[in-house]
């Protein structure tokens, strides 16, 4: 069967464009986490909307960030990844959704249809780190083939919401990672904010319209100011395979093994929502340590190494919380403080193991409530959103 491709070089619309940029962020799951994987919808069915799957993310300043230029590559596309400092040119009927670094570039191109385009990736955040950027990625990639699609044909962009979906299902369906709907929402709308998750198939059940979410923006500018100063997140400089750790806690769902874990989990990110409207950060730490404790015994063997039991010691011995970002087993670990003193304490004494661990090092962004944007930059150096 003809496909029909978007070629940016065979177009009239984009004379004066010389790339599109699109930016989005990385986040922090600190409560609820993997409960936004598809099982638990199914599971959450039918009893009380507290039960409902729910996270609540602080979004990063920092996420990916992809460039699009035209190329002239005989209806194939080029990608550099400045990250891991690798280049390819790729035919997008060829390419494997399933393998290789570029997977879900592939997946992307080929879901939007445009070719003869040069796909920059770069970020300032470490990779497989759990801080959601495989999400942050494939995000980036529809918002940005999305906006050359609706430049050069007329198709309207996506909403965010949609956005999210869609890059939900590139990585989800086509095997690129093992995620939940939490780290897409949260690299477009940035932000802290509090997410009930609503499958179709609580629609069908209920007989009823539901969305894929609901959002509940929770701090203004002062506030995050004021949370900054209390978290801090640290690089292990061991890299994290988050689809490998949620095989196994998707396992302990179907198996039945410390269900009662994961619908604890969806209450704990309610508590931490009312928790974090009321400002009561010592709650908040009390709810993220036993989050923690949740998943050590949902994964007793598999959820940290030596610099993050180190960190989360530090943290709990000086009355603050931690926890791992994202499925853990490597990658970076935050911890939360109650006060600016209790902070800087932790945070000294972290910067102490930090210098004693080879690759590890405290990570410069900040969680902001900066959203997710496109850009549209013309040769002339003029730009338009």
């Amino acid at each position: 069967m003809a496909r029909k491709y978007v070629n940016w070089l065979s177009g009239t619309a984009m004379p004066n464009v010389a790339e599109i940029v699109s930016e989005t962020r990385g986040r922090l799951d600190p409560y609820g986490g993997t409960v936004d994987m598809e099982l638990f919808h199914i599971m959450s069915v039918g009893l009380s909307e507290n039960c409902y799957p729910s996270t609540l993310n602080w979004a990063y300043d920092q996420g990916m960030t992809v460039t699009i230029r035209p190329f002239k590559c005989g209806g194939k596309i080029r990608i550099r990844n400045l990250t891991l400092n690798s280049e390819e040119l790729l035919d997008i009927e060829r390419g494997s959704f399933r393998h290789g670094v570029h997977a879900l570039v592939i997946a992307a191109a080929y879901f939007t249809k445009v070719v003869d385009v040069e796909i920059e990736i770069r970020s300032k955040l470490p990779s497989r780190s759990g801080l959601g950027l495989s999400g942050a990625l494939a995000s980036a990639l529809i918002l940005g083939l999305c906006k050359v699609r609706e430049i050069l044909t007329g198709i309207k962009m996506p909403s965010f919401e949609g956005v999210s979906v869609i890059a939900h299902y590139l990585e989800h369906m086509a095997g690129i990672s093992l995620t939940g709907y939490q780290d897409q929402a949260a690299s477009l709308f940035g932000g802290v904010a509090f997410y009930n998750w609503y499958h179709p198939s609580i629609s069908f059940m209920l007989g009823e319209s539901i969305k894929w979410f609901k959002r509940e923006q929770l701090m203004d500018e002062n506030e995050v100011e004021y949370l900054n100063r209390l978290v801090s997140t640290y690089y292990s400089g061991a890299s994290h395979s988050s689809s490998v750790i949620n095989e196994y806690q998707l396992a302990s769902m179907i198996d039945g093994l410390n269900r009662n874990l994961w619908f604890r989990e969806a209450e704990i990110a309610r508590e931490a929502r009312d928790a974090t409207r009321e400002g009561d950060y010592e709650k908040l730490v009390d709810l993220l340590n036993e989050s923690y404790d949740a998943r050590r015994r949902i994964l007793p063997n598999f959820y940290t190494n030596d610099f993050q039991e180190a960190i989360i010691k530090v943290a709990k011995k000086n009355g603050g919380g931690a926890k791992l970002a994202g499925a853990g087993a490597g990658g970076a670990v935050f911890t939360l403080a109650s006060s600016v003193r209790q902070a800087k304490k932790i945070s000294d004494e972290c910067s102490r193991i930090v210098k004693k661990t080879p690759g590890a090092y405290k990570l410069e962004a900040r969680i902001s409530n900066i959203p997710a944007h496109v850009e549209v930059k013309e040769r002339e150096g003029r730009a338009q959103s």
